[in-house]
């Protein structure tokens, strides 16, 4: 039942993993008890390539927020996120993020939170109107949004 998850949270010997919920497979993982073991094959994946930037700008979308999530903490300078979604209700908590002063630019399909519309057409705009100069993006999220 391998799963492609990514790290939403990671302190000492805890590590959280964000997932939604579409099939047998996440179901399964809902119904787990604390103290249950899980085996798990990591890290997997491209990560990312940390670069000197002025001015970071991330994209999320949909739990794609998680890898970028950790990533905020990790990374020296604060900048914005652009986090979409579907609707309200979808976004999660993202402690760590507020704490190092991060902009939070919120994106919803259906206009319920933020921007109306795709988070890559906010961010378009947004970027476009600011014009930016050493930025670095960084995206995480379903594949027809990146």
């Amino acid at each position: 039942m391998r799963r492609p998850l990514s790290i939403y949270s990671a302190e000492n010997d805890k590590i959280e993993f964000l997932y939604k919920v579409i099939g047998k497979g996440t179901e399964r993982l809902t119904k787990l008890k604390k103290g249950e073991c899980v085996q798990v094959l990591g890290p997997l994946g491209n990560g990312y390539r940390l670069k000197s930037a002025k001015f970071p700008l991330l994209i999320a979308g949909g739990t794609g927020v998680a890898s970028l999530r950790f990533l905020a903490e990790k990374l020296k300078k604060p900048g914005i996120l652009f986090y979409g979604a579907k609707n309200e209700e979808e976004f999660v908590r993202l402690p760590g993020v507020s704490k190092k002063k991060w902009e939070i630019k919120y994106s919803t399909d259906d206009g319920s939170k933020g921007h109306k519309g795709f988070v890559t057409d906010f961010f378009e705009k947004y970027v476009k109107t600011k014009g930016f100069e050493g930025i670095v993006v960084y995206a995480c999220g379903p594949n027809v949004m990146l």
